[in-house]
Order: structure tokens, then C-alpha cells, then sequence
């Protein structure tokens, strides 16, 4: 009888060990599921930002070729961002030389590489409804499309026997979730009857 009595808290005893392992181990396969969310969203947002790159690279050529003939091409590219008095198609995203690209254009103002900020959007998916801010309508795909700004670093750059001008883009992607952001920058040059070349580029930190 002894024997059969304590039989039952060893009993007891194993599927409480078994329930201990089964929940430590389904609590790991969350946080590793979670840890791969995670990375594939950064991946996301690397990915986008490239594309956002890019987008920003070929930005600069039209714009490059809208410049020629302007008496003062430096004056398109303004502290804010945004200047009504360009032409259709760059009023926004053309930043002078020393804002931060992060920083806040104002006192309550969205950050400049926010959507509801005054970069420019590099469509990636359709109908996004971003231009309901300062709330954002994300997509099925990615929180936001990429935005990029476009700063004036050098009107007259000589290289390899060719002038143009040099410009530095600032990309912004995200993944699935607002948190998940990646931001590059690139410097360009676009020499004078010839193709862009990307001189460097750089991932940026958050802030």
C-alpha cells in the first residue's frame, strides 16, 4: 500500500515537470518567431530604403537637367524643405545644406523623412492614402512608402574630365511596423552629358 500511495505525487510530480518544459519551451518558440518577425521587418525597411535611394538617385537627374539655365539653382533648396515658387513637381523634399535631415522643421512639425513630413515619396505600393496626416493609412506590405530629401552639396564638381553636380539623398524605409526604420544617404554626381554615379553612401543611425 505504501508503495502504491507514493506512486501518485511522483506522478504529480512528472507532469509538473513536463508542464514546466512544455510552457518554457513554447515560450521559447515565441520569442525566437518574434526575433525572426523582427529581423525580416529590418530587412524590409533596408530594402525599401535602398529602393527609396534610388528613387532619390534618379530624382536628382530630372531635377539636375530642370536646373540647367537657372540663374540661381541653390535658391530651389530651402531650410523648410518646400518652396512654393519652384515648379510643379519640386516643391517639397529639396533641403539646404545644414539641417539634419532627422530634425524637426518646427515646433510641432513631423520630422522631414516622416510621410507627413516634406520629403518626397518614392511609390513602392499604390494607394497608400499617406497624404492623411498627420495620422499615416499604412499598406499591406510596409508601414509607409520610402521618402527621401535632396540637398545641393556642389554646383560646379570636375572629375575624370567631366563637370556636374553633386547632390547628397537622404532614404527612409520602414517595414510592417513604424519602428522598424532604416535610413541611408548617399552622395551623387551627375556629370554633364553623362549617366549618375553614386560617389558614397552611408547607413545612418536612428534618433
Amino acid at each position: 500500500m505504501r508503495a502504491r500511495g507514493s506512486v501518485l505525487p511522483l506522478a504529480m510530480l512528472m507532469l509538473l515537470a513536463m508542464g514546466i518544459i512544455a510552457l518554457s519551451l513554447s515560450r521559447q518558440l515565441k520569442e525566437e518567431a518574434r526575433g525572426a518577425g523582427q529581423l525580416a521587418d529590418a530587412g524590409l525597411a533596408f530594402h525599401l530604403a535602398e529602393l527609396g535611394l534610388r528613387g532619390g538617385e534618379a530624382a536628382a537627374l530630372r531635377l539636375d537637367a530642370e536646373l540647367e539655365g537657372h540663374a540661381a539653382p541653390e535658391s530651389w533648396f530651402t531650410a523648410s524643405c518646400g518652396r512654393e515658387a519652384n515648379p510643379a513637381g519640386w516643391r517639397t523634399g529639396l533641403c539646404s545644406l545644414g539641417l539634419p535631415v532627422q530634425a524637426r522643421l518646427a515646433e510641432g512639425r513631423q520630422a522631414v523623412l516622416h510621410p507627413c513630413g516634406a520629403a518626397r515619396q518614392h511609390i513602392w505600393q499604390a494607394a497608400m492614402a499617406q497624404g492623411r496626416c498627420p495620422k499615416v493609412m499604412s499598406g499591406e506590405l510596409a508601414w509607409a512608402n520610402p521618402h527621401y530629401v535632396i540637398e545641393l552639396l556642389v554646383t560646379a564638381h570636375r572629375q575624370d574630365e567631366a563637370t556636374g553636380r553633386v547632390y547628397r539623398i537622404t532614404a527612409r524605409g520602414w517595414g510592417r511596423q513604424p519602428e522598424s526604420v532604416a535610413t541611408l544617404q548617399s552622395v551623387y554626381w551627375t556629370p554633364h552629358g553623362a549617366a549618375g554615379r553614386r560617389l558614397a553612401w552611408q547607413t545612418l543611425p536612428e534618433y
